[in-house]
């Protein structure tokens, strides 16, 4: 079975890292090809050559929020369609995956207009109207639906009425030995100090806002601990990041950002504690992440946290973003050293029995079969 994965967004976060994850763990049976846009797309292009997964850079525009993005994407639009759906039939493509959320319509389209099975793989617990609109206006030309989280699941189904086939499938982990961490010396500055960390992309969904809440709750013990925010910084959030910084700049000697980093075992080396202030999540892989290498986490009760995060045996997870809630979480983890650690241990051994790519790709696989298969149109 020959796959498209197609994704319109080429900038490196879990969509991208999913793709990669997922299609480099099928058997031979399955062949993906990952077509994606050509602007901004070198980490995800070198992910996938280290990784030896074919894929195919194509002029697709990706959706922004400003003006000249708008307009540029809907005039390219019916061209950058074309382009797809002759990029389909060239690779004689069996099945159409669309990653990526549902506002990434251009390879439902094509794989529509080509006469291809198509999987529309939704990973948000919210969406704009206009998104949800368009979702609507599609959804009936989809073969079936994967899920990230139960929480999506929930969130979409109340757009649509279908039977079309679907499946809740999270976010995988790497094929990586997850008991065995390297050595790093870019984050041992004040090593003495306790670490809590947070791995993402940063803008205004992730709920970092907390962190000046973090710095006047935590400034008495100032010298024990260090916040480290590990994530890309790109321009198009250039404004916020800036707003964002000077919220903290009275903290800046323990709440910290240290820019993007790619070797994910260096950075979870360093990392005691983890947690996630995101607004919206569904199956966040770098939480699951945290989780794989013994660290205790807390979270807002954001996707499917609820499911795998078990008070005070793997974490905490925190309800309607409740600021002076997280704060004393986190005040217990720093101060209960014994149990950070047996709640790490849990955490490990339920994210590894959970997300294991081998699993996911088995998952995955069996949907698309399933879906092939199948006489809905």
């Amino acid at each position: 079975m020959r796959v498209a994965n197609i994704i319109e967004e080429a900038r490196m976060g879990g969509p991208q890292i999913r793709i990669s994850r997922v299609s480099s763990s099928f058997d031979r049976n399955i062949q993906t090809i990952v077509f994606f846009p050509i602007d901004g797309a070198s980490q995800f292009e070198k992910l996938l050559s280290e990784m030896e997964l074919p894929f195919i850079k194509l002029p697709i525009t990706t959706l922004r929020k400003n003006f000249f993005s708008i307009l540029k994407y809907c005039f390219l639009f019916p061209y950058e369609i074309w382009k797809i759906c002759v990029a389909l039939k060239t690779c004689e493509i069996d099945l159409v995956h669309v990653s990526g959320g549902a506002w990434q319509i251009k390879g439902v389209i094509a794989g529509w207009l080509t006469n291809k099975k198509v999987i529309w793989h939704l990973n948000d617990t919210f969406s704009p109207s206009i998104c949800r609109l368009v979702f609507r206006i599609l959804a009936p030309k989809v073969d079936g639906f994967i899920y990230a989280s139960e929480a999506t699941k929930n969130y979409y189904q109340k757009f649509f009425h279908t039977a079309k086939v679907s499946s809740v499938i999270p976010s995988a982990l790497d094929n990586i030995d997850y008991n065995v961490i390297d050595k790093n010396d870019d984050m041992k500055e004040n090593r003495d100090r306790i670490i809590i960390g947070t791995i993402c992309n940063i803008s205004p969904v992730k709920g970092l806002e907390i962190l000046s809440y973090f710095g006047n709750s935590f400034s008495n013990i100032r010298n024990k601990i260090r916040f480290v925010i590990i994530g890309a910084e790109y321009k198009n959030q250039a404004k916020y990041i800036k707003h964002l910084k000077s919220t903290v700049a009275d903290y800046s000697d323990f709440i910290q950002f240290l820019g993007f980093k790619d070797n994910i075992k260096q950075v979870f080396d360093n990392i005691d504690i983890y947690f996630c202030s995101s607004n919206y999540e569904s199956s966040p892989l770098a939480v699951w992440e945290a989780m794989a290498f013994g660290k205790p986490v807390v979270t807002f009760d954001v996707g499917d946290v609820e499911f795998y995060i078990k008070n005070f045996e793997t974490g905490f997870v925190i309800p309607e973003q409740n600021y002076e809630n997280f704060v004393k979480k986190l005040t217990y983890l720093i101060n209960n050293k014994t149990k950070r650690r047996k709640m790490g241990d849990e955490a490990h051994k339920t994210a590894i029995t959970s997300f294991s790519p081998k699993l996911i790709a088995a998952k995955t696989a069996q949907f698309y079969k399933e879906v092939v298969n199948s006489e809905l149109s």
